[in-house]
């Protein structure tokens, strides 16, 4: 299968470089999927405060590459929070750990930052193997949690 986007809903405009489809004026949503024997699903919703990637499938090698443009992109536009979902995330490699501190790296040199929301058991013990569980932000499984942790500073070690 050729890596590509397909339809969430029915936007208005398509942003041909990222696959991202908008919504209004800060609004987007769009899938991803990446060929060859992996498959990662992304889904996109930004807004204005806070940017939602949903992550289904394996980030690896294959895949990893389309994820970047994406994330990429969001640094671009000054999203100021990107939230990564990873509740449906079955895999993740070496390179996806890499592109998680390039991104908080980006973004926290413009004011935001990166949120792991929601990790498995598998992704958080791979987290904490590596040491990124110290260093990258990750919140529990509800919104009303990750509002309270996001105003109380806890989750990153300095």
């Amino acid at each position: 299968m050729q890596a590509g986007w397909s339809i969430c809903d029915s936007p208005a405009a398509w942003n041909t470089s990222t696959g991202v489809f908008a919504l209004g004026d800060d609004a987007r949503i769009g899938r991803i999927w990446a060929g060859g024997g992996s498959m990662l699903r992304v889904e996109v919703c930004s807004g204005s405060l806070r940017s939602w990637v949903v992550l289904t499938g394996e980030l690896d090698l294959a895949s990893a590459p389309h994820l970047q443009q994406v994330l990429d992109q969001l640094c671009r536009d000054r999203c100021p929070d990107v939230v990564l979902d990873l509740a449906g995330l079955d895999f993740l490699s070496a390179i996806g750990l890499e592109m998680f501190l390039r991104a908080d790296d980006q973004l926290r040199a413009a004011g935001g930052r990166l949120i792991l929301n929601r990790p498995g058991r598998v992704i958080r013990r791979v987290l904490a193997i590596t040491g990124l569980d110290t260093i990258l932000i990750i919140r529990p499984r509800t919104l009303d949690s990750l509002d309270r942790a996001a105003t109380s500073g806890v989750g990153r070690v300095s």
